[in-house]
């Protein structure tokens, strides 16, 4: 239990490291662009962000082209912005959960000791590491967890005049990584963000 609890808190130190903000970006893009219901678009980018890193580095998805990446992208803000004739929250959590995918195929993580030693099980596979992996995942994306927490706590979000800035720019975000996956650039994306400093 104490080397679950010490794997949680490396993902709260790793949530600081500049690596993650390729994590971020795109899970505060999706969380804006579905205004109203980020919870839901939230918990489907981290859901699918968990199992489909984990099956990356399990190998049992290979590395699709920039192509697949930034229609994943583009479909999610298209989901997300203009939601199919009202906005429902299974909705929200499939276009979270495409962003989510498309992000865990950029995501390269900067391993600490106890993600090292949750990452042999990972190739090797099994439940154990999926669980491992999830919770350092949690505690890597505390930081969107507590967006997502601010914006629901925002009352009648419907009805306020910033719905439209925050699909804009929500939309814009995601957008922007499906341009850069399309264009082939998404390391050169990936090395603005880690170059980024507050």
């Amino acid at each position: 239990m104490a080397d679950v609890i010490r794997l949680l808190f490396e993902g709260f130190d790793a949530a600081l490291l500049p690596a993650t903000l390729v994590l971020f970006v795109p899970g505060i893009g999706a969380a804006l662009a579905a205004r109203q219901e980020s919870t839901p678009a939230l918990l489907g980018y981290g859901a699918a962000l968990a199992s489909c890193a984990w099956l990356r580095y399990a190998d049992v998805i290979g590395q699709p082209g920039g192509f697949l990446v930034g229609v994943a992208f583009t479909t999610a803000a298209a989901i997300l912005v203009f939601p199919i004739i009202r906005r429902l929250d299974v909705v929200s959590a499939a276009g979270g959960a495409l962003a989510g995918y498309a992000t865990s195929l950029l995501w390269v993580p900067e391993v600490g000791p106890r993600f090292g030693d949750v990452l042999p099980g990972v190739f090797a596979g099994g439940a154990k590491s999926v669980i491992l992996t999830s919770i350092y995942l949690v505690g890597l994306l505390s930081p969107l967890l507590a967006v997502g927490a601010v914006l629901q706590m925002i009352p009648d979000l419907a009805e306020l005049p910033i719905r439209f800035p925050m699909m804009v720019i929500g939309g814009g975000i995601l957008l922007g990584f499906a341009a850069a996956s399309f264009l082939g650039l998404e390391a050169e994306l990936i090395d603005q963000l880690l170059d980024w400093r507050p």
